[in-house]
């Protein structure tokens, strides 16, 4: 990983073993995508051909929908939250907590949403179906 420090810049970013050029334009993208080949070069490094895309202008990246107009959350994955059944046990309320993390990025204030439920967390809470 420190290797590929090296090689990114502000228009690379890298996620684990991912990595993504992006830029404003089609000129802007070509001289960051040569920017980045030479680094890759530099370092000796090697890409999977059967993992690039280019010139993508939207597509499921990492999760999230991204596009000229910015990042958006997976439908199919809102949709999985949207369709959990009820939440019984604090287990599967982490689990939830989990889920949602997916899109905090995507959520303004997403901890003031989260306060009532992480308090469901806590010793000597009523859980969920208590009278």
């Amino acid at each position: 990983m420190e290797k590929m420090s090296s090689i990114t810049e502000w228009d690379v970013e890298v996620y684990v073993d991912d990595m993504i050029v992006k830029s404003r334009d089609r000129a802007n993208h070509l001289a960051a995508l040569e920017r980045f080949f030479e680094r890759i070069r530099q370092f000796r490094s090697r890409l999977n051909p059967k993992k690039c895309t280019f010139g993508v202008t939207y597509e499921k990246l990492l999760g999230y929908m991204v596009s000229k107009r910015g990042i958006k959350a997976n439908p199919d994955k809102i949709k999985a939250i949207l369709n959990m059944p009820a939440l019984r046990t604090k287990r599967e309320i982490t689990c939830f907590l989990g889920r949602l993390q997916y899109i905090s990025r995507l959520i303004a204030r997403l901890t003031n949403i989260y306060e009532p439920i992480f308090r469901l967390l806590r010793k000597n809470q009523p859980t969920i179906g208590d009278d």
